[in-house]
């Protein structure tokens, strides 16, 4: 069985049950499944949906219909950067994708994941919270339920989740500071390319330069809408693309594409407590510098 399990603070107190569960962000169909199926406990008394919560009342969820995956366990350890009842933040490798296009894969990141949530007796689904390309190491935000699952992805979809990123480009930016609001959409030319268009979507991209040697940078980025390849594309549009993104006009080589998610930062959607994650970047960046 799976439990969320949390203790009402004072701002939520004479809240409907149901209203105090669409605070979270749950779907409408999930808060009347909860409640008319008898999941939700109140100081381990089954409530319904004309409950008002009080303020220090312990709610107890048994989401154990949400849980449940079909994933292949593999083993591989993962650097764990923040943990606690609710949420798992671990560092991607690079060459790792997040999350298996066919079920019967076993080397992506969730099957390591729930591995680990195996072998500590966790009975937790796999939810990453956002991706990270295949080349991209850093900072990876999971929810361990349902509820938290949704409250974390709707922070990130309004931004109160911050993520910041750190890549080496080619070249010394002119401008150290600066926000590229370009528009991107899909390159027709070549499959799985990006291109700034005047008919993509909105992108909108903040950047500092930290440093600069022999004629590479290293930038700060933070992604203020959520495209695919954004970094990539906006840099390669100001000349500057990342070193080893030779998809994107790169002359130097690498293993991978130099992109590092540096840092995520937010208000726990559930204890209320500022958490900020930072996983300092790996040798093959700091090596340029």
């Amino acid at each position: 069985m799976s439990y969320f399990v949390v203790k009402i603070d004072k701002k939520y107190d004479s809240y409907s049950l149901p209203t105090y569960l669409s605070s979270f962000y749950l779907s409408t169909d999930k808060i009347k499944y909860l409640i008319n199926n008898n999941c939700c406990f109140i100081n381990g008394v089954v409530v319904k949906d004309d409950y008002q919560v009080k303020e220090a009342d312990e709610l107890c969820i048994d989401t154990s219909f949400y849980d449940g995956n079909e994933l292949l366990p593999s083993e591989k350890e993962l650097n764990i950067l923040y943990e606690d009842e609710y949420l798992l933040i671990i560092s991607k490798p690079a060459k790792c994708i997040i999350y298996p296009d066919d079920l019967s894969k076993n080397n992506t990141l969730g099957n390591y994941v729930l591995n680990y949530y195996l072998s500590n007796d966790y009975d937790y689904k796999v939810r990453h919270a956002h991706r990270l390309d295949f080349d991209t190491t850093g900072c990876i935000v999971y929810a361990k339920d349902v509820i938290t699952h949704a409250a974390i992805c709707k922070m990130i979809e309004t931004k109160e989740l911050i993520r910041k990123y750190l890549a080496v480009v080619e070249g010394a930016i002119d401008k150290k500071k600066d926000l590229i609001d370009l528009p991107i959409g899909k390159n027709r030319h070549v499959n799985g390319k990006m291109i700034v268009s005047k008919t993509g979507k909105r992108a909108i991209t903040s950047y500092e330069v930290l440093k600069t040697k022999n004629n590479k940078s290293l930038v700060l980025l933070k992604l203020e809408t959520g495209r695919t390849h954004q970094i990539r594309v906006h840099m390669s549009h100001l000349n500057h693309p990342l070193v080893g993104d030779e998809l994107y006009g790169a002359k130097t080589k690498e293993k991978r594409v130099l992109l590092h998610s540096y840092m995520v930062e937010f208000i726990h959607p559930i204890t209320n407590k500022r958490i900020k994650v930072i996983d300092d970047m790996p040798d093959e960046m700091k090596k340029y510098f």
